[in-house]
């Protein structure tokens, strides 16, 4: 089941990182330093909102909708999820104007505030159904609003290039019309509906008890993620922020691409474990998912490094090339590290509802970071800042991994880690001695290389397993019904 769900959510799991990598490269050589800078800045505050106005909800609906769609309470879900949805927009929207006149420090132009806050407030919603679509295992609505948005704002600003000098405005507006075009193409399939106000406050206590605790676990969690780019904006203005955004763009959503190929299924799938089951059957369904992040991470992060040079050489914009190769290794282990953490031990809190465990982690990692920022800055300026946030990071997930040792049934895979951990220093090896490429299709060819010697090797360490998956694995044939539309529920 893990498996084929994984296989199922794959194509909105490679699609979305894939368009927000290219979107990277590419926006850097259409935009100025600083011009990526207010960009930077304002997605990073999006993540902000989201966090304070949806994420909470969202972690709810994550944990709990499948048991109120089938246990009778939908419509107080419903008449909850609308207002939530509706105030977070609003937010959003008074979040842009403070951070566009007040943190960024520029002239209240009209047309830079609307379009930040169009796109904070769509970026948001989308972010939220999205959540709400994993949870009722709606892969097609998952797949749109996963897709869309990174599509559509890429190729705008691809055709806009040849039509009028871009800048973060523009930027920003066809950003915020994807998101808009996502929400509105999954919005029927994932049966929004409306519902009286008044049904809402059970839900809401629930919500809030259940999902307070991550709201300040959210926060920080963003202060760990964005730290580095406030650190760098304050010091030394917006174009500094641009600077480094390409590097630790790169290497956060490098590690989050692969390790999105093996998550979106495995946590709903706990949940259920869980509840059909009990509770050793949820934390072994989290240790299984667990070794497939490991076998995810490891060859990012092997890979990665070992192409650094050329990525920077090949891909980055000029302005951009030196402080990204600098960098970029540090960001690749940020990534990897929060991205292991949070699909994994984390998951073990929440799926037995100690989420206070995982607030208290996520504030250990705030404060690493920023410490590390901020003493890596003014040691080594740019460069020392994203190194002193990745050792944060590290030291928070030795604190999760210390605390989830101590739940009940849990038990780390030790024999897939090695096995992972020798097919990745074998790949990294090879690729060393394969070189540098002296071209994007030499690359291309030097990254797929290194994939087939991961898988090979990968193949003979687990070779009942590897014989059992060709042998038994057969297409989804009928793809209509992922697509399918949401009964509604008889009230």
């Amino acid at each position: 089941m893990l498996l084929r769900n994984t296989l199922l959510y794959l194509p909105a799991q490679i699609l979305a990182p894939l368009l927000q990598f290219l979107a990277i490269l590419l926006w850097a050589w259409w935009l100025t330093p600083r011009d990526m800078g207010v960009f930077t800045i304002v997605a990073a505050t999006q993540e902000l909102g989201y966090l304070l106005f949806l994420s909470w909800f969202s972690a709810y609906a994550l944990r709990f909708y499948d048991s109120a769609e089938t246990g009778g309470h939908a419509a107080s879900y419903h008449a909850a999820e609308n207002i939530i949805i509706v105030l977070a927009a609003l937010f959003n929207g008074l979040l842009a104007l403070v951070i566009v006149t007040r943190v960024l420090d520029m002239r209240p132009d009209a047309g830079t505030v609307l379009a930040a806050g169009a796109f904070m407030a769509a970026r948001s919603v989308n972010t939220h159904l999205a959540e709400r679509a994993r949870a009722a295992h709606h892969i097609g609505a998952y797949t749109i609003l996963q897709v869309t948005g990174p599509a559509v704002g890429l190729l705008a600003g691809a055709v806009l290039q040849f039509l009028m000098p871009l800048n973060a405005t523009v930027a920003l507006a066809a950003y915020a019309a994807a998101h808009v075009l996502a929400i509105l193409l999954a919005t029927p399939f994932i049966g929004m509906r409306q519902a009286s106000p008044r049904l809402a406050a059970p839900v809401l206590r629930r919500a809030l008890a259940y999902g307070l605790p991550l709201l300040v676990a959210g926060g920080f969690s963003w202060v760990a993620l964005n730290a580095v780019r406030y650190v760098a904006e304050g010091f030394e203005g917006a174009a500094a922020a641009g600077l480094i955004a390409v590097g630790l763009g790169l290497g956060l959503r490098g590690t989050t691409f692969a390790a999105m190929f093996v998550t979106a299924a495995a946590f709903p799938l706990a949940v259920r474990a869980w509840r059909e089951e009990g509770p050793q059957a949820g934390m072994e369904q989290i240790a299984r998912g667990g070794a497939l992040v490991i076998a995810a991470l490891l060859p990012a992060v092997a890979g990665l490094c070992a192409i650094t040079p050329d990525v920077s050489n090949l891909l980055v914009a000029e302005s951009y090339r030196s402080i990204t190769e600098a960098v970029l290794p540090w960001a690749i282990l940020t990534g990897a590290v929060r991205n292991f953490r949070s699909h994994f031990p984390d998951q073990i809190f929440l799926l037995a509802e100690n989420s206070r465990t995982v607030t208290v982690i996520d504030g250990v990692d705030a404060l690493a970071t920023v410490t590390g920022a901020l003493a890596g800055y003014l040691a080594a300026g740019l460069e020392g800042a994203v190194a002193g946030a990745a050792i944060g990071a590290v030291l928070a997930a030795a604190v999760s991994f210390a605390l989830a040792g101590r739940m009940p049934h849990f038990t780390f895979p030790w024999p897939d880690t090695i096995r992972a951990l020798i097919a990745s220093a074998i790949m990294y090896a090879t690729l060393l001695l394969v070189g540098q490429a002296d071209s994007i299709a030499m690359l291309v060819l030097r990254i797929l290389f290194g994939a087939v010697v991961y898988g090979a090797v990968l193949a003979m360490l687990y070779p009942m397993e590897a014989l059992s998956f060709l042998l038994g694995l057969k297409p989804e044939r009928n793809w209509r019904k992922l697509f399918r539309r949401e009964k509604r529920m008889e009230r």
